[in-house]
């Protein structure tokens, strides 16, 4: 079995076994079997017991975090008249399986009974990902002729529309094996009339990762390619957050009808999810994705450290073996833009920011949005009623840029000040701190206004 990309960035395999099938069937009446599945030693799952009554099979969704040298051992329980006796079938590895079908299978030679194990393999997420998409355009189909979020079920297409996403924009982070996880998961959950307040809960965290997915939507395919190492880990992590409650919401909901029971991790099946812990580390994966878009290392520009353009280039100690005359073209640079006559103050005030902790999802978007430097999209309208925050977010977002030094300026306009509505006034702004931040802009300014000092 081959490593999965997610399973090579975390150190180990996640190993995941769908199905279980005895052969021959269950005859006796007086019979029941159960299993067992023990990883180096340890038991990591305990399956319930089976009689005539029902198939000889047990469907699941059990994740196992196995190394490429692990043993695994399943171990039947026979019960007969309430005799119980139990068979260890002889261990195996994940390579001793089948790489295009997931299967192997286990004999006994005390018994006749065959164990038949399935599971899913990167292979097998390669061969089924292209047909599997179809699922993800019937869910977008049925649903979204419906009203937003009608039903909780639709906020399952999210992983989905998430994993497609990075199996096709970032192959090197995996997502097809999570999408053939979460297909699974989706194939049972549209089944079910009702949902429980666990699985709710569950889905109503999903819409953490909607501005995610518009993110890698809006980004070129170059620009991935340019950002792929840094945002490896933060989708990694996601991807792997979404499988375990894929996980946890397939075996709760096969789990369901099932009676006298305890679920896959010998434990009883009414243990809640730690739904807390689980929008906690969403919303930590959130930041570090939105986080991973800005500049590792970036300062304002020291506006006296360099000018350069395409023929000259003059740094600080240059600047201090110049002849008189190039000292005072160089302070003639810098005191040109003053001519446009600026406002001052006209960016923008702190203390209008929104408070800590709020707008964090827009301002998330925002940001990210603007470190994607080839997006097609440069220019973005904010809307609404007075009173809804615009300036407040756009004096927040003002913040944030200024902080990674890759705010070239801004303007507010105030009501109480007709200047600051003047187009004029604005435009002088936005030039006069666009020079001010960039020193080869300022160079080119200064040449324009001497050109024509009509400007």
């Amino acid at each position: 079995m081959s490593a999965d990309p997610l399973a090579q960035d975390l150190g180990q395999l996640r190993y995941y076994i769908t199905e279980i099938e005895i052969q021959p069937s269950i005859t006796d009446l007086n019979c029941k079997i159960g299993a067992k599945i023990f990883i180096d030693e340890k038991l990591v799952c305990n399956l319930p017991w089976l009689d005539h009554t029902s198939p000889s099979r047990w469907s699941r969704l059990l994740l196992c975090e196995v190394s490429s040298l692990s043993k695994i051992v399943f171990r039947l329980c026979r019960s007969i008249k309430d005799k119980q006796r139990s068979f260890n079938f002889p261990a195996y590895r994940i390579d001793d399986m089948d790489e295009e079908t997931g299967e192997v299978t286990l004999e006994h030679p005390d018994i006749v009974w065959m164990a038949r194990i399935k599971s899913l393999t990167p292979c097998m997420a390669e061969q089924k990902f292209q047909n599997e998409l179809v699922e993800l355009d019937q869910i977008e189909g049925i649903y979204d002729s419906l009203e937003p979020d009608q039903t909780l079920k639709n906020l399952f297409k999210l992983p989905l529309k998430l994993a497609s996403l990075v199996a096709n924009a970032l192959p090197q982070c995996g997502g097809k094996l999570s999408f053939l996880i979460f297909v699974k998961t989706w194939e049972l959950l549209d089944q079910q009339l009702e949902l429980d307040d666990i699985i709710r809960d569950i889905l109503r965290g999903l819409p953490r990762i909607r501005d995610i997915i518009e993110v890698l939507s809006q980004a070129s395919s170059l620009t991935l390619a340019h950002a792929t190492d840094r945002l490896k880990e933060p989708i990694i992590n996601i991807l792997v957050l979404l499988e375990d409650a894929s996980v946890y919401i397939f075996n709760r909901l096969i789990a369901k009808d099932l009676e006298g029971h305890t679920n896959d991790n010998g434990a009883d099946e009414n243990d809640t999810y730690d739904i807390e812990s689980y929008l906690a580390r969403l919303a930590e994966q959130q930041d570090a994705f939105h986080a991973s878009w800005l500049p590792s290392h970036t300062s304002p520009v020291n506006q006296h450290h360099f000018i350069q353009d395409e023929s000259t280039a003059l740094s600080l100690e240059d600047a201090q073996t110049l002849t008189s005359e190039s000292a005072r073209k160089l302070t003639e640079i810098y005191d040109m833009p003053n001519l446009l006559r600026p406002l001052d103050p006209s960016g923008y005030d702190p203390d209008r920011a929104c408070m800590d902790g709020t707008r964090d999802a827009v301002l998330n978007r925002i940001l990210s949005w603007t470190q994607i430097q080839d997006n097609s999209e440069r220019f973005m309208w904010i809307s609404g009623q007075a009173g809804m925050g615009k300036t407040s977010i756009a004096t927040s977002l003002c913040g944030r840029l200024d902080k990674i030094g890759a705010l070239a300026g801004s303007f507010f306009c105030r009501r109480d000040d007709p200047n600051s509505s003047d187009p004029l006034r604005l435009i002088n702004n936005l030039v006069h701190e666009i020079a001010i931040q960039c020193p080869a802009y300022a160079y080119e300014l200064s040449y324009a206004i001497r050109a024509n000092r009509k400007l």
